[in-house]
């Protein structure tokens, strides 16, 4: 069935009407109602039109991800360039859309056929006259739907429980400093979302796919990645707020100087998206990394198996990169998709095209996941496709040990972290990162649940890796060697991250935070190895689909597993593990907002890390003393972070203060505490008697306490 046919003269007037609707809105109008609808439709026609280029043997909802895909990755790469060479402003924006649209008609044009064919057994009657036009229809390969009674009601009670669950996580949203999300949201909410996974696996489990069954999969893993941006209404963690800061800069000034080479490729494309549809930036950077994040795992899903049931196992993914807005997450996602397509283009001999945009897209976001994807790529492209076997060994021997330098390479190549590189402490180092990549909880309570959950999760890494290795034996000897490429490729990535632990000490980043980069390439290897074991868990998963008894109980396991894997997602205080730190909160912000006004001269302020993000969030990077920030935090000054955790741990003393105001040449100093502290009664008491002046801030959350010369 072919729900809409566009033609060539369709495309340049639909995207001449978004292109101008885009400009007027950033230029004059400033409303979401006229940005939002102006940027769907200008994506859709220009995704359509790229799509030809990439054109698969069957059409479908593939061909839509595909063409979203390469749009997305060239405006990123394109729009780096433009920051890079000149400015990111208005101009540069619009400028870029139109430069698109032309692109997209000459794509079109040279396509010369339909962009979306229908299933083969309803092959598209094409004409001559037609040229390059396109049908969007029933042709994607999750479009049977089933309409029994039970199915329906089924379908009836997994869309009840989304939306319920939906509800209950909206309502939850707070400004209060929380530790976690799961303090907030009602106890329903995670069994709600087991019983929409029941009812997805139980509409797909059967070897046919079903659409229905792909869109409740879908939803219900969105539901689950979106929770933190519904929950932390002002925001979550450290770094989105200093992202965010510097996107406001680009908004209003073109750049951010001195330009780096990392982290642009996401500015550019969160700044823009709000110029264009009116959508505030703060808002835009809250829920953009779920979003991202969403779309690229069920599309990495759908791609690399036709079964609906593989959207929900892609839960067991890397879901706590994606919580939050970050360009690390961002390229994440990037990379994702470029091992996903590289893995499409080696088992079914397609084209390079996307995995490679992706790739230099991940790169445009953050090197730390662009490069490593690049040589992934150059590693199965060389496997694949060189046939001379001496050059070929060459090429895959230089780009695994490639993967296993880089990360000490790259942090090493900066004349900063030159003197860190040392095996002093290394130990140490690598304990902490084996720590973090297999956490072992401290069970101070037997649960059986919690027990197995924390279980599952301590081995996962080696769980992902053995059902790639599964999917890799199960082919026959030419694709197992190719399906090997990624799992080397993966372990040399971790590897890499193992040797950067060993070798290099992270100059001013405290030491219980020092695997926090390594910990980063050992993920980019489960991404890497993604494709395959999510191949290789849909192998033992069709195992379950024979038998009714078997279907019913793999439904059961996804609806206590899945649930299971959002909540370990997530920052948690348990009796088995806290994880959590306290959230940016409204007080904390009216604190700030305070000492930002009233405060004069020099200072600095002694605080913890969500007064510093607050600071920045509202102010940017408005004031250094001696070259630091002038709020504490620990991945700043170690030294001003060390006086503050003196201040709260040995107590406020007018000693130490005098030392801080000696230090720093300032001529005042501010310690900023709040009551959701075990020792703040003590220490608020002790403040009052040695500061000069103190302040209560929303009724006593916040206490501000100045110390001068």
């Amino acid at each position: 069935m072919k729900f809409l046919r566009l033609n060539r003269k369709h495309y340049s007037m639909g995207v001449a009407l978004a292109v101008a609707a885009l400009a007027l809105n950033a230029a004059v109008f400033h409303t979401p109602f006229l940005g939002v609808p102006a940027m769907l439709l200008y994506g859709f026609l220009l995704s359509s039109a790229v799509a030809s280029k990439v054109r698969p043997p069957a059409g479908g909802l593939t061909l839509v991800i595909r063409g979203a895909l390469l749009v997305v990755a060239s405006w990123t790469i394109a729009a780096t360039a433009v920051y890079y060479l000149w400015q990111w402003n208005l101009f540069a924006i619009v400028a870029l859309l139109a430069l698109g649209a032309v692109a997209g008609f000459f794509a079109w044009g040279a396509a010369g056929r339909d962009w979306i064919s229908t299933p083969a057994r309803r092959p598209v009657r094409r004409s001559a006259s037609e040229g390059g036009s396109f049908s969007v229809g029933g042709g994607d390969p999750i479009s049977k739907l089933g309409t029994s009674k039970l199915e329906l009601l089924v379908a009836l009670i997994g869309l009840t429980s989304l939306v319920l669950a939906a509800v209950i996580l909206f309502n939850s949203g707070t400004v209060e400093a929380i530790r976690t999300p799961w303090e907030v949201v009602s106890p329903r909410f995670l069994p709600l979302l087991g019983l929409a996974v029941f009812a997805a696996v139980t509409l797909g489990t059967k070897l046919t796919e079903r659409r229905l069954a792909a869109i409740l999969a879908a939803f219900t893993l969105g539901l689950g990645l979106f929770a933190g941006a519904a929950i932390y209404k002002i925001g979550y963690g450290f770094d989105p707020f200093i992202h965010e800061a510097a996107m406001r800069e680009i908004a209003a000034n073109g750049a951010v100087l001195p330009k780096t080479p990392y982290y642009i490729g996401a500015y550019v494309d969160l700044v823009s998206f709000s110029r264009l549809t009116a959508l505030p930036l703060h808002e835009v950077n809250r829920f953009a990394g779920p979003a991202v994040g969403w779309l690229a795992l069920v599309s990495a899903a759908l791609l690399t198996t036709s079964l609906p049931l593989a959207i929900l196992l892609a839960a067991f993914g890397p879901l706590a990169d994606f919580i939050a807005t970050t360009p690390q997450g961002i390229a994440n996602a990037l990379a994702l998709l470029a091992a996903v397509f590289a893995f499409r283009a080696i088992q079914q001999k397609e084209r390079w095209l996307l995995p490679l945009a992706a790739a230099l897209a991940a790169l445009a976001v953050h090197p730390l996941a662009g490069v490593p994807a690049l040589l992934l790529l150059a590693l199965a492209y060389s496997r694949a496709r060189v046939k001379n076997p001496r050059l070929r060994r060459g090429f895959v021997t230089t780009c695994l040990a490639a993967l296993l330098i880089f990360p000490t390479a790259a942090f090493f190549s900066q004349s900063r972290l030159a003197p860190a590189l040392s095996l002093q402490g290394g130990r140490e180092r690598l304990t902490q990162l084996a720590q973090t990549v297999f956490p072992a909880p401290t069970l101070r309570t037997f649960s059986p649940g919690r027990t197995l959950i924390y279980s599952a999760r301590t081995y996962l890494p080696l769980i992902v890796l053995l059902l790639a290795l599964l999917f890799a034996l199960r082919k026959k000897q030419g694709e197992r060697r190719l399906a090997g490429v990624f799992i080397a490729g993966a372990l040399a990535t971790a590897a890499g991250g193992f040797l950067l632990a060993a070798a290099v000490k992270l100059p001013g980043i405290i030491g219980y935070e020092q695997a926090i980069f390594p910990v980063r390439f050992v993920g980019l290897a489960g991404i890497f190895l993604f494709p395959l074991a999510l191949s290789g868990a849909i192998l033992i998963a069709e195992k379950f689909l024979r038998t009714p008894y078997r279907r019913l109980a793999l439904a059961l396991a996804l609806s206590l597993a899945v649930p299971a894997a959002v909540y370990l997602a997530y920052p948690r205080v348990d009796p088995e593990e806290k994880t959590g730190n306290r959230s940016v909160s409204a007080a904390t912000v009216e604190a700030v907002d305070f000492l930002h006004t009233r405060a004069s001269g020099s200072y600095v302020v002694l605080a913890n890390q969500t007064a510093a993000a607050a600071e920045i969030w509202r102010y940017g990077f408005s004031r250094y003393v001696k070259d630091e920030f002038y709020y504490s935090h620990p991945s700043g000054s170690l030294k001003l972070y060390g006086y503050y955790l003196e201040a709260t741990y040995n107590g406020p003393t007018r000693e130490l203060m005098q030392k801080v105001l000696d230090d720093y040449g300032v001529d005042t100093v501010y310690l900023m505490l709040h009551d959701y502290w075990k020792r703040f009664p003590q220490l608020d008491a002790e403040a009052q008697k040695t500061a000069d002046s103190f302040w209560s801030i929303a009724s006593g959350k916040v206490m501000i306490f100045e110390y001068r010369r």
